[in-house]
């Protein structure tokens, strides 16, 4: 299976080397401050590399949930295997809910729903971070289509900046950030020289619940 195979080659923990990692890390730290943050969820954990990045930035505990566990070769974070649209947990539990590359494998009414479930588990002043590739009108989509869905069989939908900030709305969260990230032309080595949607491989946003 591609997925199992994707999974296996992935580091421990993230390397933050390329452009679009340095870029979110920052915007994290720089929109969620340090201390009062006990717990944080991962939803699509995958291996749970990022997660082991949040407890490291914010000595928080790890919760992790993922519904293949090809990836839980290591046992130092609390993994579960699971349905991301029925979470396994109680309202109003975490200080933080994320995805990374999570919603734009699923369809345009499934999206709102799996943001939902995540709002739902999230506490009152905690924070939602979605993060996605950057695939409307920019050059990683062609990236993404041929290298990632026709070669490897993947499945990536588009969804759009104004997508998402209408969802968060719908969800009464309120925007902290909404922000492109990395350079396209890293991966050929060309220095940076500007960015723009067009030309970034990935976005984000945070959203805080009132």
């Amino acid at each position: 299976m591609a997925w199992n195979s994707y999974i296996r080659k992935l580091s421990d923990f993230p390397e933050l080397t390329s452009q679009w990692e340095i870029d979110m890390v920052n915007e994290i730290k720089g929109k969620m401050p340090k201390g009062g943050t006990k717990n944080v969820l991962e939803v699509g954990c995958s291996n749970g590399r990022w997660l082991r990045w949040f407890c490291k930035e914010y000595s928080c505990e790890g919760y992790g949930v993922d519904n293949n566990a090809a990836g839980f070769r290591k046992r130092d974070m609390n993994f579960l295997v699971g349905d991301a649209f029925k979470l396994p947990y109680q309202d109003n539990i975490f200080d933080v809910v994320f995805s990374l590359g999570l919603i734009e494998h699923f369809k345009k009414h499934e999206r709102f729903l799996l943001l939902k479930e995540q709002t739902r588990v999230l506490r009152n002043n905690g924070f939602l971070i979605c993060e996605i590739p950057n695939l409307a009108i920019s050059l990683e989509y062609v990236w993404v289509k041929y290298f990632y869905d026709y070669r490897q069989g993947f499945k990536h939908f588009i969804i759009t900046e104004k997508e998402l900030i209408r969802h968060c709305k719908e969800l009464n969260l309120e925007i902290i950030s909404s922000k492109f990230l990395g350079w396209f032309f890293e991966r050929f080595n060309i220095p940076k020289l500007l960015n723009s949607r067009f030309t970034s491989n990935n976005y984000i946003i945070i959203g805080g619940k009132k």
